[in-house]
């Protein structure tokens, strides 16, 4: 049966690709963006400035089945703190729970939102986590997540609406940023590496995992709502993963060990404090909940995602340089 989707932070990292899958199966898409209005095959465009309280959003919403909610505003309050800006994640909170109000208006019955791990955990915990843990974020990013997952689930809790909050892991793939491009770029130098031996595992899902995750859960109508934890599947170590990265650079692996004492001196320094965590602490998920709901197993395996994305990152490099070869610095 073809649905209509509508996809807010359609033009970001995984709305891209969520859109296009979508169009490839046949359903139709209403993509919101801020700059660029117009339709395309299998999808129109509609330009929402900067969703908040007084969005209207009637007319967008006008004979769509389903919603998945990507562009909730939390980006720019990525830091380490829950107490700062509060009256804006407060505002940032009632936006989102504007537009499932007008959702519910509107008679739509399925609603995913794209939160994530750190509405439950900081960058690391010592256990491994599953979707009964009671939340405990340690940012403003993570808080703001749950905040609005609480506001949603209130609504839609006295509605006959269906509401899916899916809690990805750290999600990377061709053309990703943050923590995963950083550690690319650490494997494609001849440098030794000081993270030999590390045996803390991490969590991820790559980007066409989590895509097809989403595609399930509006395909599966039935299926009840509720908050799940989602990722690839193993959890891997970062020792791990650059031995892989480096062998698809066709470079050698040089990793070394330096004593864990050195890792705990400089996750005492303030600065250095949450990189350290990233690199030496755990967060493994046990996303279980989710796979029995949905019947969902991810169709790419981890060697074949972190290959691809390398093989991406070698691409846009490759391009560059040829880029500034010829004089168009782009």
């Amino acid at each position: 049966m073809t649905l209509k989707v509508l996809v807010t932070g359609a033009s970001g990292f995984i709305g891209q690709r969520l859109v296009n899958v979508l169009k490839m199966q046949g359903h139709w898409v209403k993509s919101v963006d801020r700059h660029h209005s117009g339709s395309r095959a299998g999808a129109d465009i509609h330009v929402v400035q900067n969703i908040s309280v007084t969005t209207r959003w009637a007319d967008v919403l006008r004979g769509i089945d389903a919603i998945v909610h990507l562009a909730d505003g939390s980006r720019v309050f990525e830091s380490t703190g829950v107490s700062e800006n509060r009256r804006a994640m407060e505002g940032c909170a009632a936006a989102n729970s504007h537009l499932a109000a007008s959702a519910i208006e509107q008679g739509i019955r399925s609603f995913i939102y794209v939160s994530s791990v750190k509405a439950v955990v900081g960058e690391s915990a010592s256990f491994v986590l599953t979707d009964e843990h009671k939340p405990l974020p340690t940012s403003q990013y993570g808080q703001l997540k749950l905040d609005v997952e609480r506001q949603l689930t209130s609504i839609f809790n006295a509605s006959p609406g269906r509401l899916v909050i899916l809690r990805p892991a750290l999600v990377y793939g061709p053309g990703c940023g943050g923590n995963f491009d950083r550690l690319m770029r650490l494997a494609d130098t001849p440098w030794p590496l000081p993270f030999g031996g590390m045996k803390n595992t991490r969590s991820m899902i790559f980007v066409e995992n989590f895509v097809d995750a989403v595609v399930t859960v509006l395909e599966q109508k039935s299926a009840p709502g509720g908050a799940y934890l989602v990722h690839d599947g193993a959890p891997r170590s970062i020792c791990k993963t650059l031995e892989h990265m480096r062998s698809c650079f066709g470079r050698p692996t040089r990793l070394f060990s330096i004593p864990a004492s050195i890792w705990g001196v400089a996750a005492s320094i303030p600065p250095m404090a949450s990189i350290a965590d990233r690199i030496t602490g755990m967060l493994t998920i046990d996303d279980i909940g989710f796979r029995r709901t949905f019947s969902w197993s991810p169709p790419w395996q981890d060697e074949q995602a972190v290959a691809a994305t390398v093989a991406s990152f070698v691409e846009a490099k490759t391009l560059k340089a040829a880029n500034l070869m010829r004089g168009d610095g782009s």
